[in-house]
């Protein structure tokens, strides 16, 4: 019990050590003060000095990479652990709110021998705010002593230096705005300036808190990455939800892993499109097969004995030609038995469009397998010729149809464009409601209900000049009933490509427009490799990927009513602070370049498990 006692004491005092001699290295900061003081620079209300550092100390804790979070709180004795980023800031900052007043008191003990009493407490609050500042600025130091001011003058940016703005990899540091012009945030060091300001960090989401209504109908981005998953995205994966089911849309590497962080039940998946066989959008689907698999027999063996009888709808997995033989070499070659039944229908002859840009066009694939019921493949599966158009006609399933159209890519590659019905407008119960309980009785009699309250059932089905009787005479108009019309709604989705020449006529009009924007050109970062956006654009094109230009012109060519950027290079990070959401805010204003769209949330440029709804339109 001693040993225990001395070794827990001992653990303490050097934590607390650790945390006092981080206070006692710093120097004062006259810039770190000034950007955390309050808006005019006076005294609390109360007569007491602020004590700016520690509420600029939440603002940079928020504004960090995780990885920099942990190595922070490593360096103030605590234990990371496994928690998220948000929890860590929290603890992080708790840890500062201590080491800070433990340090007060000393410096508070020091200036009592030196002044009398009126001296002492303004020395005493001088000395606090100053050490509060110094634990903050020594925390926020880079590993090996560089802090984010010296990173910025080495970077060769003297405007940033003292500064403390961090690196994002190999990106300079961002720069806030030096003044409150109505013309945007300038960002010195990317050579752009901002039209829009949106929330950043955990508050990124409130965006669209005023139109994301209770929605029929959304879309989220469960991977926004290209080429290879990374710490802040995954590779390309979006999820399409209606009322009944959910379709994702390509399926690239960890997107099961993508699946369980977010609200998508992957139970409630029924069908997957794949735009192509590229690694970043494909090899994540035995994975998500598995998954469902799992998900939905656990459902079934929840639900009781009859249910995990009953045979699971077999999952319907679209795309080029050559993805029913990755699936089952796959799953096969695996053994995994607990992938999901699914059967694969695949659209054939999708034409290779891209092959003056390449010397060799791709090698076509001879891979031999098999039809094997065991491991979960289903028969029914068709293969999907193209129409005198050149699109594919896929389904057309209740009030949706998916149809598809070949992009230029690399490698043989579709978009998909999913198309809904016009709907009849909404019944107005609210008005009508008083009418019909009056008469509802004899409503359910005259058309045979046995729940009278069916009637509102038939009152929806009533068409535009058509007329309703009551029991007493009274005539109910289609208008008086009914909303007006809403128009069915339209979503596309682009695969890889570096022009949507093909897809345009069916995707005219789009909702939403979900296309790629791989590369950006920011003149202070990429001058020395191209001069000028064009190059950039040339070399871009020839690879087959996009520019935010480029996929804003498409917008604009098919008048698409909102535009959503993805699949983005790795090197721009998906985190949410401040500093990488900049350079996305950035991207989507080149997008606005090119395209009519000029409203704050016409163009958004995702990130990993953003969630869009997609609201109804009505009839013009």
């Amino acid at each position: 019990m001693m040993m225990l006692s001395i070794r827990t004491f001992s653990f303490h005092s050097v934590r607390r050590s650790n945390q006092l001699r981080c206070l006692s290295s710093w120097q004062g900061s006259s810039n770190f003060r000034r950007s955390n003081s309050n808006s005019n620079g006076d005294e609390g209300s109360d007569g007491a000095v602020p004590t700016p550092g520690l509420d600029g100390a939440l603002r940079r804790l928020e504004g960090m990479r995780l990885a920099e979070i942990k190595e922070l709180m490593r360096k103030m004795g605590g234990k990371p652990g496994n928690k998220n980023k948000s929890e860590l800031v929290v603890e992080c900052h708790m840890l500062l709110l201590q080491s800070t007043s433990a340090a007060a008191k000393l410096s508070g003990k020091a200036a009592a021998a030196a002044v009398g009493a009126e001296e002492e407490k303004v020395e005493e609050e001088t000395a606090q705010s100053q050490q509060q500042q110094q634990s903050i600025e020594t925390l926020f130091q880079r590993p090996g002593g560089a802090s984010g001011a010296s990173l910025s003058r080495k970077a060769g940016n003297p405007a940033s230096a003292g500064g403390g703005s961090m690196r994002i990899r190999d990106l300079p540091p961002l720069q806030s705005s030096s003044s409150n012009s109505s013309h945007g945030v300038e960002l010195a060091d990317l050579g752009v300036e901002l039209t829009h300001k949106h929330p950043y960090g955990v508050n990124r989401n409130s965006r669209f808190n005023t139109e994301q209504e209770t929605a029929d109908m959304d879309v989220t981005f469960l991977g926004t990455a290209s080429c290879v998953p990374s710490i802040s995205r995954g590779v390309s994966c979006v999820a399409f939800r209606t009322q009944s089911e959910t379709w994702l849309f390509d399926c690239g590497e960890a997107s099961q892993l993508q699946l369980q962080k977010s609200r998508v039940r992957a139970s409630k998946i029924t069908k997957i499109f794949i735009t192509h066989s590229h690694g970043d959008h494909s090899f994540g689907l035995p994975g998500v097969l598995c998954l469902i698999g799992q998900a939905t027999q656990e459902e079934r063996q929840a639900a009781g004995n009859e249910a995990s009888k009953e045979e699971a709808q077999p999952i319907d997995i679209y795309g080029p030609e050559g993805i029913r033989d990755f699936i089952r070499a796959t799953i096969q070659l695996s053994y995994s038995r607990v992938c999901a039944s699914f059967r694969v229908h695949e659209l054939k002859n999708v034409p290779y469009l891209h092959g003056r840009f390449v010397r060799f066009a791709p090698p076509v694939p001879n891979v031999k397998t098999r039809f094997e019921a065991h491991y979960g493949e289903q028969e029914g599966g068709r293969s999907i010729y193209p129409d005198e158009n050149g699109h594919y006609h896929l389904f057309e399933e209740g009030e949706l149809t998916v149809k598809a159209a070949p992009m230029q890519h690399t490698v043989p590659c579709v978009g998909f464009v999913v198309s809904e019905a016009n709907r009849v407008g909404r019944l107005k119960v609210e008005e009508i409601q008083p009418i019909i309980e009056k008469h509802k009785t004899a409503l359910a009699t005259k058309y045979g209900l046995r729940d009278a309250n069916k009637i509102y059932g038939v009152l929806k089905q009533i068409k535009s000049g058509e007329k309703f009787e009551l029991p007493d005479g009274t005539e109910l108009n289609a208008d008086d009933v009914l909303d007006p019309p809403r128009r069915g709604r339209k979503v596309v989705f682009m695969g890889d490509t570096c022009t949507g020449e093909h897809i345009a006529s069916l995707a005219t009009g789009a909702d939403v427009l979900v296309h790629e924007a791989t590369n950006a050109w920011f003149r202070k970062l990429d001058s020395d490799r191209y001069s000028d956006y064009k190059k950039l654009e040339r070399d871009t094109f020839a690879h087959g990927h996009s520019t935010p230009q480029m996929a804003g012109r498409f917008a604009h060519l098919i008048k698409a009513k909102r535009l959503i950027l993805t699949h983005f290079s790795p090197r721009y990070r998906g985190d949410e602070d401040l500093y990488n959401m900049r350079t996305m805010w950035a991207i989507e204003d080149m997008a606005r370049q090119t395209c009519s769209l000029k409203r704050k949330n016409d163009i958004i440029a995702a990130w990993d498990q953003l969630t869009i709804a997609i609201s109804s339109r009505v009839e013009d």
